[in-house]
C-alpha cells in the first residue's frame, strides 16, 4: 500500500496564530489532493523548541521519504522553557522575545541573559535540526528581536547583519499604512502569507495553491479588516481588542477542523501524558 503524503510545518507564531498563515494556506490546499497536514506551529517559541518539537514528531509519526517537512525558524531572543505548572498549553512558557515579556523579569535578565547565549542555542538548534532529518524547506522570521545596533559592540553588529533563508518580513507599519490588522498586529495576514507561498516556496518546492484556497485566503484578509476596524476607534479598544480575537479564533478553530490533524502540538506536550513521554525515551536508552 502506498504511504498517503504527509506535510509537516514548524514554527512559532508565523506558522500558527489565529488566522491562516503560510503553513495553513499550503496545507489546505495539500489537503484538498489528499495529503495529511500537521501544523506544529506554536505562538512564542523560540527555536530550541522547535528542533524539539521536530524530534517528538519524528518518533510518534515516523518520517517517510513521502513526508514534507518544512520550517519557519523563530527569532534568536527566545527562552524555551517547559514548566507544566506555569505554562500554559502543555507547559511551555509561550512568552516570545526573552528581553520583552511578562514571564522573565529584569532580574533574569541580568543573571541568566547573554546574546552569546542566544547564538549558541538557536545555531546549535538549527544546525542539529539539519543533521537529524530531511528538511523540504527552511524559512525564518527576522532574527533579531528587540535589540539596538550599538556601534561600539561588534558582536550584536555581526548579529543584526545576520541573514537567514528565505525571511517572511512582518508587514510594515508606518503612518502611511492604514490597514486596521497591520496597524494593531504584527502578525502577516493571509494575502500576505499566499504571497510568500507563490514567490518563495513554490519555486523551492514545486508546490502550489489551488484556486479554491486562494479564494479562501482573499476572503479572509477581507473578513479581518472588517472585524478589526472598529477597534481603531472604540472608547474601550482592549475590551474590544480581545472580544474581536476571540472571534477570530473560534473561526480559524472552526475551519482548520475540515483539514488540519486533530493530534495537535498542544496534545504533544501535555503534562498528563509526560510519564508515557519519559518511558519512551527509557525505551530508547
Amino acid at each position: 500500500m502506498e504511504n498517503k503524503k504527509r506535510l509537516f510545518t514548524f514554527g512559532c507564531s508565523f506558522t500558527q496564530y489565529n488566522w491562516p498563515t503560510w503553513a495553513d494556506i499550503l496545507g489546505r490546499s495539500l489537503h484538498q489532493e489528499g495529503w495529511e497536514f500537521h501544523n506544529m506551529g506554536r505562538a512564542g517559541v523560540g527555536n530550541m523548541q522547535i528542533m524539539k518539537t521536530i524530534l517528538k514528531a519524528k518518533q510518534v509519526y515516523n518520517f517517510t521519504p513521502d513526508d514534507k517537512l518544512m520550517v519557519m525558524w523563530s527569532s534568536w531572543n527566545r527562552e524555551d522553557r517547559y514548566l507544566p505548572d506555569k505554562g500554559p498549553g502543555g507547559g511551555w512558557i509561550l512568552e516570545g522575545n526573552v528581553l520583552n515579556n511578562k514571564f522573565y523579569d529584569q532580574d533574569f535578565i541580568e543573571k541568566y541573559w547573554s546574546l552569546e547565549h542566544d547564538i549558541i542555542q538557536s545555531w546549535s538548534a538549527i544546525s542539529a535540526t539539519r543533521q537529524l532529518v530531511k528538511l523540504d524547506f527552511e524559512g525564518s522570521i527576522p532574527p533579531v528581536e528587540g535589540l539596538d545596533e550599538p556601534s561600539d559592540d561588534e558582536l550584536l553588529k555581526e548579529f543584526c547583519d545576520l541573514e537567514m533563508p528565505n525571511i517572511l518580513q512582518p508587514p510594515a507599519h508606518d503612518e502611511n499604512n492604514l490597514d486596521p490588522v497591520v496597524c494593531l498586529d504584527g502578525h502577516p495576514k493571509p494575502a500576505l502569507a499566499l504571497d510568500y507561498v507563490d514567490n518563495v516556496i513554490t519555486p523551492l518546492t514545486g508546490l502550489s495553491i489551488n484556486q479554491n484556497t486562494r479564494d479562501w485566503a482573499k476572503t479572509w484578509d477581507a473578513w479581518l479588516n472588517s472585524v478589526f476596524a472598529p477597534v481603531l476607534t472604540d472608547p474601550e479598544p482592549d475590551k474590544c481588542w480581545n472580544l474581536v480575537m476571540s472571534n477570530v479564533n473560534k473561526r480559524y478553530i472552526s475551519e482548520h477542523r475540515r483539514f488540519r490533524s486533530e493530534n495537535h502540538l498542544q496534545n504533544f506536550w501535555d503534562p498528563a501524558n509526560f510519564l508515557d513521554y519519559f518511558k519512551d525515551i527509557k525505551k530508547q536508552l
